[in-house]
Parts: C-alpha cells; sequence; structure tokens
C-alpha cells in the first residue's frame, strides 16, 4: 500500500516537479485546493496581527511578484543547480509558497521596525537577479516581440474598458500581468516555436483552436475575476483575490518573457 501511494506522489506529484514534464489533472487540482488553502490561512494571520491589506502593501509587494517570475526563469536554465535538492522550492508550484513565506516574513519585519524592509529587500533582489537574466540573455528580438504585443493588447483592452471600476490602478495591473503571460505565451509558442504549452486545460482548449486565441480568453478571465471579485468581496478577501489573480498572470508572464531572451 506504502508503494503505491508513494509511486503515485512521485507519478503526479515528484516527477513533474523534478523532470519539468509540466502539470497534469492530479496535481492541478491539488494546488488549487492548496492555493485555497493558503489563502484562507493567510487571512486568519494578517487578521489576527492586523496587517492592513491595503493599495500600499499591493505596490510594495511588486518587486517580490518580479522576483519569483526572473527565479523561476533562471531556475529554467539550471541557473541553482549548485542548490541540489533546494533548488525545488524555486519550482512552480513550490516558488508561491517559498515567496509567500519570504513575504510575510518581510512584512512582519516592518512592523517590527518599523522600516519598509519588504519594498527595499524586494527592490534589490528583484533588480540583482534580472541583471543575471540579462547578462544570459540572447533572444532580445523575441522579447521585444512579446512586450510589443503586450503593449498593444492591453492597450486595447484600456481603450474598450478605461471609463469602467475594471481600471481603476490594481485592476488594471492584474489585467495588465495576464496580456504579459497570455502575449508572451503567444510569442513563445505561436511565433517562435520554441516553447510548448504545460497546462492541462489550455492543452485541451488549443487542441480545438488555434492557439493565439490564448490572448482574448486570458483577458476575459481577467476580466470577468476582477469584475466578480469586485462585486461580490470585499475587505481582506477582496485584495487577497485580486492579488492572486496579479500574481497568477505575472509571475508566469515574467517568467516566460525572461525564458524567451535566455532562448537560443
Amino acid at each position: 500500500m506504502m508503494g503505491e501511494i508513494t509511486g503515485l506522489l512521485a507519478d503526479y506529484f515528484i516527477d513533474p516537479i523534478v523532470n519539468g514534464t509540466g502539470y497534469n489533472v492530479i496535481n492541478t487540482l491539488s494546488f488549487a485546493f492548496m492555493l485555497v488553502a493558503a489563502l484562507v490561512v493567510i487571512d486568519m494571520v494578517f487578521g489576527r496581527m492586523r496587517i492592513r491589506l491595503d493599495k500600499r502593501l499591493w505596490w510594495r509587494l511588486m518587486p517580490l511578484v518580479v522576483l519569483g517570475g526572473t527565479l523561476r526563469a533562471l531556475q529554467d536554465v539550471h541557473f541553482f543547480s549548485f542548490m541540489g535538492v533546494f533548488q525545488y522550492a524555486l519550482v512552480t508550484p513550490m516558488i508561491y509558497f517559498t515567496l509567500s513565506i519570504a513575504a510575510a516574513l518581510l512584512i512582519f519585519a516592518d512592523r517590527a521596525t518599523g522600516k519598509n524592509i519588504l519594498l527595499g529587500a524586494g527592490a534589490f533582489l528583484a533588480s540583482f537577479f534580472l541583471t543575471f537574466t540579462v547578462l544570459m540573455g540572447h533572444n532580445f528580438e523575441g522579447l521585444a516581440i512579446a512586450l510589443a504585443l503586450t503593449a498593444a493588447v492591453f492597450a486595447a483592452t484600456w481603450a474598450l474598458f478605461r471609463k469602467t471600476k475594471l481600471m481603476a490602478r490594481e485592476n488594471a495591473s492584474a489585467i495588465l500581468a495576464h496580456a504579459l503571460d497570455a502575449c508572451s505565451s503567444v510569442t513563445a509558442i505561436s511565433i517562435l516555436g520554441t516553447f510548448r504549452e504545460q497546462h492541462v486545460l489550455p492543452n485541451i482548449i488549443f487542441s480545438y483552436l488555434p492557439f493565439p486565441f490564448f490572448i482574448p480568453l486570458k483577458i476575459g478571465l481577467a476580466l470577468l475575476a476582477v469584475h466578480v471579485i469586485d462585486k461580490e468581496t470585499k475587505g481582506n478577501w477582496n485584495w487577497l483575490l485580486k492579488f492572486t489573480v496579479l500574481v497568477l498572470g505575472m509571475g508566469p508572464g515574467i517568467r516566460n518573457a525572461l525564458a524567451i531572451l535566455m532562448s537560443l
């Protein structure tokens, strides 16, 4: 029995992380459940600590989001192989837990010292590791295509919804994050042809549709998500859910863009 359980854990969880083989239905649903549980814990802890989840914290956390995508891209090219088994703390989905713990510790340090350690540490680390990706960069043309496509898509979205609450500052940043994710994915897979989609649901959908349809689908889902969150939630849960939407777009988006940059 134990051998069967170990084998299932290896097949569905460990091997996909270690070997980078992508996602399957079992680990996708499990990670989604773990995300919900993590949000409940964060809400409880921050509530008891009376830490305000406000606009100021949103933007102070942004460098850590950039750092997460950067570390993930560097892990793809085995930059952290010297860390042995600990390098897998920087593989999705473990990197989300790694950076969540780091963010919580920095927030507590801010509160204890009265200083802006969170923003300073995040900005320093993001800049430090971004420097390595630029130095390792080869495909600046591919990166330029991804960023130009992102700018065009976001500009069109902004033009359509600029007079609505959907384009409030935090909402707009979440939608921009998903524009970057979608446009960098389409650039990598459809334009450059050097990458493949690893997630279960997109693979099912785009076995029937051309992959560039990923862009309007992703933007539409991001708009729907922030609309429903604003309509149905308030307080900490409104902040937590929208910031999760941001992270789930920006983390992969930055990783994809930097993976293009470092590709040959």
